[in-house]
């Protein structure tokens, strides 16, 4: 059915009041969880190695991110062990690693499960014969550590830190940081609504305004934009409201808060934030720090390698254009005095005359060392 609507009274108040136009977004799109969500945030389904695609250096299936785990614990004393100590269970993979590899290999794969339930438990099975523990649980089971290092998550790469990355590691800021990979995230994204005040839009609002949308981190003005300009509760509770309190950052700046609701930040909704970014930053990054700060979540990965093999920061958010000045299209981070950048999916790559263009599983294979 057309329905036919008459603004005209709208926009003559508009008019009156010499307000300037700006631009919105109104989404009639909602998020579908359909069997398959339901079952990934439960118990899991069980997989076998065509149905999970690694395409994007993450583990994947149908769409979805996913964590891959055997809950068979039925080996010796595991499936107690595995209950008192998570660590000493089955560990559960975030990509494909040395570790599925061997398993394939032995033909083992086909015993794994794909979840993307965020609570980090899980359920395992097993029977400890002579230690009085049997039937069903859940359990606290830990990363892989070889995952982890593949990804360099969080520097993983570094010895010295793996330990310490995998006992604080957490499943939902592990699902944010490559949420730009993914159009969906887990049902569990959506629930972290609890909490706020009956009146938390008109506060937030009126903070936006306060700040004239512009993000108190990285200075981009989002007034074209309002929708990617969040407001922060700087002690994480969402019921203190108090204006000293309260902080307006982009989507991007305000997931990567220590103290947040964990987010989705689409790929699109990115490329805005770093175009803005370029033309408030003509300079770009004065150091590391700001550098990552800028940078998707997805590539920090990347970007700590290129740091420790010594190369320069890169440019993030990088709009090459062609003879006619137009923006040709979007590099995550570039090096462009070697003609060198890097892209999240092969689908990002685009013709550039003389640059060799990366993705951030290429340049997690390759590294840096031997590049320049």
């Amino acid at each position: 059915m057309k329905i036919n609507s008459d603004f005209s009274g709208l926009e003559s108040a508009v008019a009156r009041l010499q307000a300037e136009e700006t631009s919105f977004r109104v989404s009639l799109e909602r998020q579908r969880f359909n069997e398959i969500d339901t079952l990934l945030g439960g118990d899991g389904i069980d997989v076998s190695p065509e149905e999970i695609d690694f395409s994007t250096g993450i583990a994947a299936f149908k769409g979805r991110q996913v964590l891959l785990y055997i809950p068979d614990h039925s080996y010796g004393s595991m499936f107690l062990d595995a209950q008192r100590d998570g660590s000493k269970g089955n560990k559960f993979h975030v990509t494909w690693c040395g570790t599925l590899e061997n398993m394939q290999k032995r033909n083992r794969f086909k015993r794994y499960t794909a979840v993307n339930d965020l609570s980090g438990k899980f359920k395992i099975f097993g029977s400890s014969n002579g230690y009085g523990s049997s039937g069903e649980v859940r359990a606290e089971l830990a990363v892989c550590q070889t995952c982890l290092s593949k990804l360099n998550y969080k520097g993983a790469r570094d010895f010295s830190k793996r330990q310490k990355i995998t006992d604080e590691f957490s499943i939902p800021e592990f699902f944010e940081t490559y949420s730009s990979f993914f159009k969906y995230m887990p049902s569990s994204f959506a629930q972290r609504k609890a909490g706020y005040s009956d009146n938390w839009k008109s506060i937030s609002n009126a903070v936006r305004v306060d700040v004239g949308y512009t993000c108190q981190s990285c200075d981009i003005n989002l007034k074209s934009h309002p929708y990617l300009l969040h407001v922060h509760h700087i002690n994480g509770v969402k019921h203190d409201n108090n204006r000293s309190n309260l902080k307006a950052l982009c989507a991007d700046c305000h997931r990567k808060e220590p103290l947040h609701d964990h987010m989705h930040v689409s790929r699109e909704d990115m490329a805005i934030i770093s175009h803005l970014r370029n033309k408030t930053h003509q300079s770009h990054s004065v150091d590391w720090t700001e550098a990552m700060a800028f940078a998707d979540p997805a590539v920090h990965g990347v970007l700590d390698l290129a740091k420790s093999a010594g190369w320069p920061m890169p440019e993030t958010g990088f709009e090459p254009q062609n003879d006619q000045g137009e923006v040709i299209g979007m590099i995550e981070a570039a090096w462009p005095n070697w003609r060198l950048g890097v892209v999240l999916v092969e689908n990002d790559k685009f013709e550039l005359k003389g640059w060799r263009l990366m993705t951030v599983e290429e340049a997690l294979s390759v590294g840096f060392k031997d590049l320049r």
